[in-house]
């Protein structure tokens, strides 16, 4: 009966009423039957036949339903996406959500890349998940964002974010905003380097750097000086890009620092700025350093700067 219905089908090219009428007998069948039939509407040259036959398909949900709907999501009219989209949505997010922490870092942006073509309310599922999620939900939904560059789609959530009562979330907030610096006003930024969360005040730093602004070399100067390891590091290198003087005075009281966690994370500003002036002092922590995991950091530094110097000569030679 179906092949005698698809040839129907194709005899009634130019007569809508009369493939409307076979759509409808098609869908009245039980749910197994008439399927190759009802995928032939969804190429039909009438958006409102192929629409139905979405609907259909949605309803009867065939083995091999989603990869069809995937199909129709990139050649469809809007108006039979929004079925699909409707349709897939949930699931299609729900998937990528769960998937995403299992997947490779590439993986995770091709995925990501398809569901955001795929389902127009994605960035309206995360900015859900931003509101209303558990901390480590909120965590991941702006771990997502940062990956796949939606923090400008979503800057009103992440900047109340950045006023969070959990450190960890404020941390992450302004971690996220740095992709788009332009997002984190100067208010914000003053109040964020005074937050009491160093890990903030650390990714406050950070997104200095990429705005390039000389309006907070003062507190720089002053992070550099004193603070949690990372942030004075972090203002060591930004006071450097910004051609502060004091940035070297500074990476030198680091390195001598009593505390093991402070020099090693001098170390770390002076491979990031290229301040090799100060590698006599790498060699003497190398050998003499009373923290053994100074010592080993200041080897490691010892072997990237010699492996450099040999990439240099080979270019040159």
């Amino acid at each position: 009966q179906d092949e005698r219905m698809e040839r129907l089908r194709e005899h009634s090219k130019k007569d809508f009423g009369a493939r409307l009428r076979l759509l409808r007998i098609a869908s009245r069948r039980k749910r197994g039957a008439s399927i190759q039939l009802i995928k032939s509407f969804l190429g039909d040259s009438d958006e409102r036949l192929m629409r139905l036959a979405a609907r259909e398909i949605v309803r009867r949900r065939p083995a091999d339903s989603e990869n069809i709907l995937l199909q129709l999501m990139t050649t469809a009219p809007d108006s039979v996406r929004r079925v699909v989209a409707r349709a897939i949505g949930q699931s299609g997010f729900d998937q990528f959500w769960t998937k995403f922490d299992r997947l490779d870092k590439s993986t995770r942006k091709q995925a990501g890349t398809a569901m955001l073509k795929l389902l127009p309310d994605a960035v309206q599922r995360l900015q859900r998940r931003l509101k209303t999620g558990t901390p480590e939900q909120r965590l991941k939904a702006m771990q997502i964002v940062h990956e796949l560059k939606l923090a400008e789609a979503l800057s009103d959530q992440l900047i109340a974010l950045c006023n969070d009562p959990h450190p960890r979330l404020r941390s992450k907030a302004v971690h996220v905003i740095g992709d788009t610096p332009t997002l984190a006003s100067n208010t914000l930024i003053e109040r964020l380097l005074t937050d009491t969360d160093p890990r903030v005040r650390a990714n406050t730093i950070e997104v200095l750097e990429s705005k390039n602004k000389t309006d907070f070399v003062p507190m720089l100067i002053q992070r550099a000086r004193s603070g949690s390891n990372r942030e004075r590091a972090n203002a060591i290198k930004v006071l450097h890009g910004l051609h502060v003087g004091v940035f070297s005075a500074a990476l030198g009281a680091m390195m001598s620092d009593e505390r093991p966690e402070h020099r090693i994370s001098a170390m770390w500003a002076l491979r990031q700025t290229g301040w090799w002036n100060l590698i006599s002092e790498v060699g003497r922590m190398a050998k003499e350093d009373g923290n053994l995991r100074v010592r080993r950091y200041a080897l490691t530094v010892l072997k990237a700067v010699s492996e450099m110097a040999r990439e240099q000569r080979k270019k040159a030679g």
